[in-house]
């Protein structure tokens, strides 16, 4: 899955890279970036998890929402607005780092602190924050292992289990 400039999700068969389908996503997610595509086989519904990059335009625009995440109906290129992942209201700077893994998202702020977001869950909107943390890059790992790069050099692995 790709996401163009001209706000369009293209599905191609990952085999032979044959263009599968070209999803129009519309005005309301311009400059987003794809950070993940999820697949529900029994209802043939395709999520899309999307990153607003520039959190200024998105705090006017969006409500200060990060992420979007949109169901498609792949065959019929139709997009509805499932869900908006916003900042927790203690959160301060700009996020810097992102990485996806299954249902969860974890961010890293300029600042050093670390938000968890987890798809499918009420809190999911705004997110677990962790503050002051120092970290720098965060990275999932199988069973909820999250690595981490703090600002003074130190590697940890973290275990994360959702509240």
């Amino acid at each position: 899955m790709r996401i163009f400039s001209v706000n369009c999700v293209c599905v191609r068969n990952v085999t032979t890279g044959q263009l599968l389908q070209r999803i129009t996503l519309g005005d309301g997610f311009t400059d987003t970036l794809c950070l993940r595509g999820y697949s529900l086989c029994v209802s043939g519904v395709l999520f899309v998890l999307l990153q607003h990059p520039s959190l200024c335009a998105v705090e006017e625009e969006e409500g200060g929402a990060l992420f979007s995440l949109v169901a498609t109906n792949p065959l019929t290129g139709t997009v509805t607005l499932a869900t908006r992942l916003g900042l927790p209201k203690a959160c301060t700077g700009r996020l810097v780092e992102v990485d996806v893994h299954g249902s969860s998202v974890v961010g890293v702020f300029r600042s050093g602190s670390v938000c968890v977001w987890q798809l499918g869950r009420r809190q999911a909107q705004e997110g677990v924050w962790f503050p002051e943390l120092g970290c720098q890059l965060a990275r999932w790992g199988p069973q909820g292992t999250v690595l981490m790069a703090h600002l003074n050099g130190d590697v940890c692995l973290h275990r994360y289990r959702p509240l």
